[in-house]
């Protein structure tokens, strides 16, 4: 596929998409986020007369584990402590040093807690989103669990972005909302617009690092790159879409 259509860039987003997955089948984290990796950088590498004009790695928050500070940099310590930020560190290492050896210009992108329409990855805001739907009781595993949640739309532009800079090649980025919410912050969103949810706060989950902020002044800076959407702005979108097409 590559040799037929000879892409300019490639967005490499292949991966298991959730952590607890990647925590139950180590083998396919390893799989989706190195492997692929490297076959993917090789298959380039090896096309006659092919020069790649940027290969963008999407990582994950993850790859900082335990945040040492209120709010980590792309210079943040990454001290993953679970398969998948391991593995998505390990993506890391493979596209910088596969793509440094071939000449091929690298761009890795670090987002956090996406969501948005036409996820289907059972990510904690889709549960709570569609839980409130449903009228279903909404389960917190967390009291001041913060995520740096980002709307898919803001993401996605920022991708574009990274790749169509020049001052981007060989740049490590987090590209995220950059104001982390908790959990419960999400819930009293989606009370606004159903007043009639039910939610109990439980103990955080023990396998999950405890994140917050990402800094964005990197990609402010080189790539320009704001969020548009508030938290609430985003949520009432994505409630929208899934009530419209519900059925």
């Amino acid at each position: 596929v590559i040799d037929k259509y000879r892409p300019k860039m490639i967005f490499h987003l292949a991966s298991l998409p959730l952590a607890k997955i990647d925590n139950l089948n180590v083998q396919e984290a390893f799989e989706s986020s190195v492997t692929s990796t490297s076959n993917i950088i090789e298959i380039c590498s090896n096309i006659e007369n092919y020069n790649l004009e940027r290969f963008i790695y999407t990582s994950s928050s993850m790859v900082y584990g335990n945040f040492q500070e209120e709010v980590v940099t792309e210079e943040s310590s990454c001290k993953p402590i679970e398969i998948y930020g391991t593995a998505k560190l390990a993506g890391e290492i493979t596209t910088k040093g596969l793509c440094s050896f071939h000449s091929i210009p690298w761009t890795i992108i670090r987002p956090s807690a996406v969501f948005g329409p036409t996820d289907m990855n059972r990510r904690v805001s889709q549960i709570f989103v569609e839980k409130a739907i449903n009228g279903e009781k909404i389960e917190i595993h967390g009291k001041n669990e913060k995520l740096d949640f980002t709307y898919v739309k803001d993401l996605a532009k920022g991708f574009v972005l990274a790749a169509t800079n020049q001052n981007a090649a060989n740049e490590v980025f987090n590209i995220t909302h950059g104001n982390a919410h908790t959990l419960l912050d999400f819930v009293k969103i989606l009370e606004q617009i159903f007043p009639n949810i039910e939610y109990e706060v439980k103990e955080r989950d023990s396998f999950r690092p405890k994140r917050g902020t990402l800094d964005n002044s990197k990609s402010n800076k080189i790539l320009d790159f704001y969020p548009e959407y508030t938290l609430e702005e985003a949520v009432k979108e994505y409630c929208d879409y899934i009530v419209k097409n519900k059925n």
